[in-house]
C-alpha cells in the first residue's frame, strides 16, 4: 500500500482535473519522537466490503480518531468499517499519547473491491513534489502476486513491485502493469499525465464564511523555517471581486510548501462572528496544514472558524497576562490573541491583550474552560480554568512565551482582595473583615444564604490595615455565604452563623 506518513496533525489528499493538481501535507511542528501512528487493514472473507482496520502505533497510546474516507469515523482502536461500493478510499489514523505529550496521524489509500477476482491487478501512483517528471508507482494488486512486469509507455519497463521511474520529457503516458499469481494473470492500464517543471507556481485561495465569500480581508502566506523554528511570513494579499466570487489570488510565488493564514478585517461583515483562520480551518498556526505549490496552478478553500457553542452569561471572570521570556525577565506582549474554549475545539469568544499583556474574559458562568493564547508559529498547550462561588475571578491563567513554545505562568496581576480575610468561622454575633493590604479599598459588601436571597446589603470604605466588623447575631442558625467586590475582583467565602 502507498503510505503518506505525518508527524504532528497532517493530512494528504490530491485533487486531479485537467490543469488542477494540488498536494496538502503537514508538518509544522515536530511531535517529540515518543509515538508513532501506523496500521494495516484486510478486507473480510465473506463480505468483501467489509474491511478490518488493526491499529499497529507504538507509543501509549490513549485516543484513536479514524476517518475511512467516505465521510464516516470511528474513535475505537480496531474498527470494522462497510464500504457502500467499490473503489480508492484515503483513510487516516490519528492517535494521541496523553502520557508523553505525543501526537501522530498516517494516511493510507486503500482499494475495495466489490466483487474481487481470484487477482486482480491495480497500482497507484504519485510525482515527485520537487520534480514534476520523476513518478513512484505502487502495486495495489490483489491475489498474492509473485511477478510484475512494467510498461511505462515510453519504452522503458521494470519487474520490481514498486519501481520508480523518470520521463524524459512531458506528455501523456500508458502505464500497464502485469501480474501473475500462482492461480491467474491479470492487468490494467492507467493514463499518467506528466507535466513540465517550472521554478514557479500559482496559488488561488477561496476563503468562506460559512457559505459566503469572505469579502475584506486579507491572507497571509508563510514558510516553516525548520533551522529557527519560525514561520516566516512570505506574502499578503487583498480579496479580489469578480462577478460576485472574492478569491485571493498568489501568482508567480516560488515553488514549495506554505501556511496560509486568513485575517479578517474590521470593516468586513463577519469580523464580530468569525475568527482569523489558518487553512484548512483551525485558529491554531500548530495545527496548521501546508500546501504544495508546484508548476501547476494550484486552488484551495479555507473556511472560517468561528463560535461553536453558546453559553450562559454569570458573574465570574478569568484574566491573566500573556508575556515573552527575554534574558530571564518577562515582558508583557500587547495584541496578542486569546481564546475561551468550552473544551479543546468548541470555540466561545475571542479577545485580545493591552498594552500591559493583560486579557479578561469577564461575565461568566461558573464552570470549567479551556484558554489559548495564539501566537503564529508557537506551540501552545491550553490551560484549564475553573471558576466558582469561592474562586468567582480567576486570574492566575498567565502564559509565558518560552523559545517556540506558549507555557502556562503566574499571574503577577494585582488582587486587592488577595490580602484581605474573614473570622471567625463559626460565628455568633459579629463578623470581622481584615483588610492587610497597602491600599484602601472601596467594598460592596454582601450576605446571602443558601437559596442566594440577600439577607444583609452595605457598602464600605476599608482603610490601610483597618478591620470592619458587621452584626449577624439576628441571622438565624445555618450556613450563610458572603461576598466582597472590590474595583478589580471579587471575593466569596462560606461562614456558619451558631
Amino acid at each position: 500500500m502507498n503510505k503518506i506518513a505525518y508527524i504532528l496533525i497532517s493530512l494528504s489528499f490530491l485533487i486531479f482535473s485537467e490543469n488542477l493538481s494540488a498536494s496538502i501535507n503537514g508538518p509544522l511542528f515536530s511531535s517529540p519522537p515518543n509515538c508513532n501512528a501506523q496500521f494495516m487493514d484486510s478486507a473480510d472473507v465473506n463480505n468483501p466490503l467489509l474491511i478490518h482496520f488493526y491499529d499497529l502505533s507504538s507509543g501509549n497510546i490513549t485516543s484513536w480518531d479514524w476517518d475511512f474516507g467516505d465521510g464516516t469515523t470511528s474513535n475505537i482502536q480496531n474498527p470494522s468499517h462497510t464500504y457502500n461500493s467499490s473503489g480508492s478510499y484515503q483513510v487516516r489514523l490519528f492517535i494521541i499519547d496523553s502520557i508523553n505529550y505525543c501526537f501522530d496521524s498516517i494516511v493510507l489509500t486503500i482499494i475495495v473491491y466489490a466483487n474481487p477476482n481470484p487477482c486482480q491487478a491495480n497500482f497507484i501512483y504519485n510525482v515527485n513534489p520537487t520534480n514534476n517528471l520523476i513518478y513512484s508507482f505502487t502495486d495495489q494488486s490483489l491475489g498474492n502476486p509473485y511477478l510484475w512486469q512494467w510498461d511505462f509507455g515510453d519504452g522503458t519497463s521494470s519487474s520490481l513491485q514498486n519501481p520508480n521511474h523518470t520521463f524524459a520529457q512531458a506528455g501523456n503516458y500508458t502505464v500497464s502493469l502485469i501480474i501473475t499469481t500462482q492461480s491467474c494473470v491479470d492487468t490494467i492500464s492507467q493514463q499518467v499525465t506528466v507535466l513540465p517543471n517550472s521554478n514557479t507556481g500559482s496559488l488561488l485561495v477561496y476563503a468562506f464564511a460559512d457559505s459566503s465569500y469572505l469579502v475584506n480581508g486579507m491572507l497571509y502566506l508563510y514558510q516553516y523555517d525548520s533551522i529557527s523554528g519560525n514561520m516566516l511570513a512570505y506574502d499578503s494579499v487583498l480579496s479580489t471581486s469578480n462577478q460576485g466570487i472574492s478569491y485571493y489570488n498568489f501568482p508567480n510565488i516560488p515553488m514549495g510548501y506554505y501556511y496560509v493564514y486568513a485575517k479578517i478585517l474590521s470593516n468586513s461583515n463577519f469580523f464580530a462572528s468569525f475568527y482569523n483562520t489558518w487553512m484548512p480551518n483551525t485558529i491554531y498556526s500548530q495545527f496548521a496544514d501546508s500546501i504544495l505549490v508546484n508548476s501547476n496552478n494550484i486552488y484551495t478553500n479555507i473556511q472560517l472558524s468561528k463560535s461553536s457553542v453558546s453559553y450562559p452569561a454569570g458573574s465570574g471572570s478569568i484574566s491573566g497576562i500573556i508575556s515573552n521570556k527575554v534574558m530571564g525577565t518577562n515582558l508583557p506582549l500587547a495584541n496578542v490573541d486569546v481564546y475561551l474554549l468550552l473544551n479543546d475545539s468548541n470555540i466561545i469568544t475571542k479577545t485580545a491583550t493591552n498594552s500591559q499583556g493583560e486579557y479578561e474574559f469577564s461575565n461568566l458562568a461558573f464552570g470549567t474552560y479551556y484558554i489559548h493564547p495564539e501566537i503564529i508559529g508557537k506551540f501552545t498547550q491550553n490551560k484549564m480554568v475553573s471558576i466558582g462561588y469561592e474562586n468567582p475571578d480567576e486570574d492566575s491563567a498567565s502564559f509565558v512565551v518560552d523559545g517556540k513554545n506558549i507555557v502556562a505562568g503566574i499571574s503577577t496581576k494585582p488582587r486587592l482582595l488577595s490580602k484581605v480575610t474573614i473570622f471567625p468561622n463559626p460565628v455568633k454575633n459579629d463578623l470581622y473583615i481584615q483588610s492587610n493590604t497597602d491600599h484602601s479599598i472601596d467594598l460592596e459588601i454582601e450576605i446571602f444564604d443558601i437559596q442566594g436571597r440577600v439577607i444583609i446589603s452595605k457598602k464600605n470604605y476599608i482603610c490601610t490595615h483597618e478591620q470592619k466588623r458587621i452584626n449577624v447575631s439576628n441571622l438565624t442558625k445555618g450556613l450563610y455565604f458572603i461576598r466582597l467586590q472590590s474595583h478589580d475582583s471579587q471575593l466569596i467565602k462560606k461562614f456558619i452563623k451558631n
